[in-house]
């Protein structure tokens, strides 16, 4: 049977990401994975509750900004930090939304298990366009980028609506770097 490192791994390098060895600092802390693209990186934690995300968060966030010091990922990467947890439990919701909330160093994002394998789970994501999730159905996200497909928008911000993150896109928006072409 895979592990569910192996797992992530495949799925993300499918989805042409890269993975990057985990240091020895990085595998104490539970780190199930560290994944780089052309505009972020993600550090993933498979944790068996929403009380260890509370009690992991600061440490797993230093390790994220230590990243920063690598060639690979230098300063212009977005950094996420993505907890896979079972479920969220109701009485740790408040101190959840603050962590969520804390985005000096990197964006966090809690997402359920929900009895879900890790490719469902992972469909609840911005990151991998795994298409179809459980249910089904068309993600909202796969709508999103068709519509966006349909108009005759300039091929560099489609690139950066991508790729790219919301302040990013805002910062060249104002700048007027966006022109049809």
């Amino acid at each position: 049977m895979i592990g569910e490192a192996e797992e992530l791994t495949e799925l993300f390098t499918a989805k042409d990401w890269f993975a990057l060895p985990l240091t020895q600092s990085f595998i104490e802390l539970d780190f199930a994975g560290i994944y780089i693209s052309a505009y972020a990186v993600i550090g993933i934690l498979v944790l068996p509750s929403s009380q260890e995300v509370i009690n992991r968060w600061a440490d797993s966030q230093e390790a994220m900004l230590g990243l920063r010091k690598l060639k690979e990922v230098g300063t212009e990467r977005d950094l996420y930090l993505i907890f896979l947890v079972p479920t969220v439990e109701r009485e740790h919701a408040a101190q959840l939304q603050a962590i969520l909330d804390d985005t000096y160093v990197c964006r966090k994002m809690i997402l359920e298990r929900k009895a879900r394998n890790l490719k469902e789970t992972l469909a609840d994501s911005p990151f991998l366009g795994l298409g179809e999730a459980s249910t089904g159905g068309r993600t909202e996200q796969g709508q999103l980028v068709e519509d966006l497909r349909s108009r005759t928008l300039p091929v560099l911000l489609l690139q950066d609506l991508a790729c790219r993150s919301a302040r990013f896109v805002l910062s060249r928006t104002i700048a007027g770097k966006y022109t049809q072409d």
